[in-house]
C-alpha cells in the first residue's frame, strides 16, 4: 500500500515519473499487481498511449476477469481499432462472470460478427461472409445489416427463394428500407408487376407500418395507379415525414396532374429531413467508426441508432394535404379578340375591269317630266262658240 500511496502522492505533485515506477513496482507482488496494472492502465490513458493502455486493461481482465472496468476497458479499446474478434473474446469472458446481461451479449455478438462479415465480403471472401452473418442471425434475428448481406449472399449462391424469406421473416419483425431495396434487387430483371406484386407481398408482413405503407405507394406509381398512391400517401404526410415520403408524393402528383403541379413536392422532399436509420439508403458500408456507433447503439439500447436530439415539424395538416394534391384549377379561355375588316384596294386589274364594265354600260338618259294633270272637275268646262263676225253685204 505503502507504493500505491508514493504513486498517488506522486500523481497529485503532477511527478508522472514517480507514479510509473510506483505503479511498475506494484506489479512485482500478487497482492498488488492489479492495483498497479490499473494505476499503469489510467496513466497510459490520459497520456493518449492507447495500445499500452490496452495492454495493462488486458493483463487486468485476465487477471481478475470478474473486474468491471477492466472488462469495459478492453471491449471498448478493442471497438476502437476495429478489433471485432478481440471484442468478442473479451465478450465471452464477460458473459462467464455475468458482467454483462444475456439479452445484451447476444446483441453485442450479433453486431460484432456482421462487422466482420461485412469485412470479409469486402475481401471477397463470401464463404466466410455468409458464415458470419448466419451465425449473427442466429443472435439477432431481425438484425437488418446481417440479413441483408445474408440475404444477398444467399441470393449469389442461386438460393434466392431463402433469401426470399429472411427478408421477409425481417421485415415482419422490423421494416427497414434496406430490405425492401434488398428484395428489389432479388427481381431486377423481371417485370415490374412481377417485383411490384413480390414487394407488396413483403409490406403485407407489416400492414400497419409506415414503411410498409410507403412501400406500397411505391409499387403503385410503377404501376402508373397514381390515385390510389396519392390516398395511401396523404396519412403519412401529417407526422414527421422524411424525404422518401415527400419524393413518392412528388411521383404520384407528376403523374396524376403533370411536373409543374409536382414541383411543390419535389422542393418539399429536397427541404425535408433525410431518414436518420443507418442503411437507409439500402446499403451498410460503414467505416470503422460507424461499425462502432452500430455495434453500441444496438447492444446497449436494441436499436440502429439514437433518435433525432429534436424532432423537426416537417408533417402537413389534412387540409393542406387536400389541397396541395388537388387538381390545377383550369383557367378559362381568354375571349377572342374582335379584328374589324380590312376592305383592300382593288388592284390595278379589278380597277379596269370595273372602269370597263361602267363604260360598257349605257347610261340611262333622264325621262322628259309629263305635262302636269289638270284637276278633274264634276262638271264639264263650259265651252264658248267662236261667233263670226257679221257679212257686209256690197252695194
Amino acid at each position: 500500500m505503502t507504493r500505491l500511496l508514493t504513486a498517488q502522492a506522486a500523481q497529485l505533485a503532477g511527478d508522472e515519473e514517480t507514479a510509473k515506477a510506483s505503479f511498475s513496482a506494484m506489479l512485482e507482488a500478487p497482492e498488488t499487481e492489479f492495483l498497479g496494472l490499473r494505476g499503469l492502465y489510467l496513466q497510459s490513458l490520459a497520456a493518449g498511449h492507447r495500445d499500452e493502455a490496452r495492454d495493462y486493461a488486458e493483463r487486468a481482465f485476465h487477471l481478475r476477469p470478474g473486474a468491471d472496468w477492466a472488462f469495459n476497458a478492453v471491449y471498448g479499446l478493442n471497438l476502437d481499432r476495429g478489433a471485432w474478434g478481440d471484442a468478442r473474446n473479451a465478450l465471452q469472458l464477460a458473459q462467464q462472470h455475468k458482467l454483462e446481461p444475456s439479452d445484451a451479449v447476444k446483441r453485442k455478438e450479433a453486431a460484432l460478427l456482421t462487422a466482420q462479415a461485412y469485412a470479409a465480403d469486402n475481401a471477397e471472401d463470401s464463404v466466410t461472409a455468409l458464415r458470419d452473418a448466419e451465425a449473427a442471425l442466429k443472435r439477432a434475428p431481425a438484425f437488418t445489416p446481417a440479413v441483408v448481406l445474408a440475404a444477398r449472399l444467399e441470393a449469389a449462391a442461386g438460393r434466392r427463394s431463402k433469401a426470399g424469406r429472411l427478408l421477409d421473416d425481417a421485415w415482419a419483425a422490423a421494416p427497414h428500407p434496406a430490405i425492401a431495396r434488398t428484395m428489389a434487387e432479388l427481381f431486377d430483371g423481371e417485370s415490374v408487376e412481377r417485383r411490384a406484386a413480390r414487394l407488396k407481398k413483403l409490406a403485407s408482413k407489416a400492414p400497419e407500418a409506415d414503411e410498409s405503407k410507403l412501400l406500397i405507394a411505391e409499387q403503385d406509381i410503377a404501376l402508373g395507379d397514381y390515385e390510389t398512391a396519392r390516398q395511401t400517401l396523404e396519412p403519412l404526410l401529417t407526422g414527421q415525414p422524411r424525404a422518401r415520403a415527400f419524393t413518392a408524393m412528388a411521383h404520384a402528383i407528376e403523374g396524376l396532374h403533370g411536373r409543374d403541379a409536382a414541383q411543390y413536392w419535389f422542393d418539399r422532399a429536397a427541404a425535408a429531413p433525410l431518414d436518420p436509420v443507418p442503411g437507409a439508403d439500402g446499403a451498410f458500408n460503414f467505416t470503422i467508426d460507424g461499425w462502432q456507433r452500430l455495434i453500441r447503439e444496438f447492444g446497449d439500447h436494441n436499436r440502429l441508432a439514437p433518435p433525432p436530439l429534436e424532432e423537426l415539424r416537417t408533417g402537413l395538416s389534412h387540409d393542406e394535404i387536400k389541397l396541395l394534391t388537388a387538381p390545377p384549377p383550369v383557367p378559362e379561355p381568354e375571349p377572342e379578340p374582335q379584328i374589324a375588316a380590312i376592305i383592300e384596294p382593288p388592284s390595278d386589274e379589278s380597277a379596269e375591269a370595273v372602269e370597263t364594265e361602267t363604260a360598257q354600260e349605257p347610261i340611262p338618259t333622264p325621262a322628259e317630266p309629263e305635262p302636269p294633270k289638270e284637276p278633274l272637275s264634276a262638271e264639264p268646262p263650259e265651252t264658248t262658240e267662236a261667233v263670226d263676225p257679221p257679212k257686209t253685204t256690197s252695194s
